[in-house]
């Protein structure tokens, strides 16, 4: 199948340079802006943990100013401006920022297919932003970040990857190069001195690039239908049924089987809307299982689409846990990307203009 994808990607990697190469001559114009836009991307298609990254660092913000996070709100059926509240539906603003929001309430999130418009916008707002999050924006190159950073996950690297269709990257390697810091994501917890300067030298970081390194924390389980906080001690004895959505679930499903649980596993494409014929399908496998103590796991981002549906009578009673995900980083990772952050935030603003 390679072979016969080979043609593609080649012609894809010719569009995406000659793209790129418009922006580096000047052809294509990337707007900058006074104010600090920090942008969280990637090379990969999907999973690399753009969203928990966003949150951590949204977190290290916290008490530093105000913080905006804008995203495009992969997955809405709405168009233009929207402002995410804890109360948005996930249809309207997109699962991921809904997610971001909730997790930090205190968090302006906005969603908005123009990154340079979306931007304007909030530096009409009253207080303004002294620091813009730009969620999943390393191609969106009409915007000029004053912080790119570029993650990359421990089991696909990009360096081990190959340009669409024949494999997952949009960019080429090369393409890394822009990048301030890499972040390699989903490391074990133990990553051992060794494998980190490996890892390190396979990247090649230039010399002005970081190369970090953070790992997949599931501290517990939240019911969507009470809001009780769960241990995973607590349901080891139980069956499980895991549903997903998300574009990567090995070191989800590699952590649940540490846990010595065992479970059926229904996986849907990521961002999948979730239909009544898929709870429906939920409901007769949970009912399957024969015993009233079985649980149903889904992860957070897939708890935004289906919390909806608890509302209904049909699947109101379904004890569905939302497994609770932060991302954590190696210590003198957390504290070289806090350095970098609060050098950011603490330039002079100025008048906010544009370039």
């Amino acid at each position: 199948m390679n072979f016969f994808l080979f043609p593609f990607a080649i012609i894809y990697g010719i569009a995406v340079r000659l793209r790129n190469a418009l922006f580096d001559i000047g052809i294509f114009r990337s707007v900058s802006f006074d104010i600090p836009v920090v942008v969280v991307g990637n090379l990969r298609v999907g999973g690399t943990g753009k969203t928990p990254a966003i949150i951590s660092l949204s977190e290290m913000l916290a008490g530093k100013g105000r913080v905006s996070v804008l995203s495009r709100g992969y997955g809405r059926s709405t168009n233009g401006w929207h402002e995410v509240s804890e109360d948005s539906e996930a249809s309207k603003v997109g699962d991921e920022p809904l997610l971001i929001k909730r997790s930090n309430p205190k968090l302006d999130v906005v969603v908005m297919e123009n990154r340079v418009e979306g931007i304007k916008r909030l530096l009409k707002t009253n207080p303004q932003p002294q620091l813009v999050l730009l969620d999943d924006a390393m191609q969106h190159r009409w915007v000029r970040p004053r912080y790119l950073i570029l993650l990359t996950t421990y089991h696909q690297r990009y360096m081990q990857d190959h340009l669409l269709p024949m494999g997952r990257l949009r960019e080429p390697r090369s393409a890394a190069s822009r990048a301030d810091t890499i972040v390699v994501t989903k490391c074990p917890p133990d990553l051992d001195p060794h494998e980190r300067r490996s890892i390190t030298k396979e990247l090649n970081p230039l010399g002005h690039q970081n190369v970090c390194f953070a790992y997949e924390d599931y501290p517990g389980l939240t019911s969507l239908s009470t809001d009780q906080r769960l241990r995973w001690e607590e349901i080891v004895d139980k069956q499980v049924l895991l549903i997903t959505a998300i574009a990567d679930t090995t070191t989800l499903c590699s952590h649940i089987d540490n846990q010595g649980i065992e479970y059926n596993h229904i996986a849907f494409r990521d961002h999948h809307v979730f239909t009544d014929s898929d709870m429906e399908r939920v409901r007769i496998q949970y009912e399957a299982m024969g015993d009233e103590s079985a649980v149903i796991l889904t992860t957070e981002k897939d708890a935004q689409r289906i919390v909806k549906w608890m509302q209904n009578q049909k699947f109101a009673d379904l004890p569905i846990l939302a497994i609770r995900h932060r991302m954590q980083w190696f210590e003198k990772d957390r504290e070289t990307i806090e350095k970098r952050l609060n050098g950011i935030i603490l330039q002079n603003p100025g008048d906010h203009t544009i370039h």
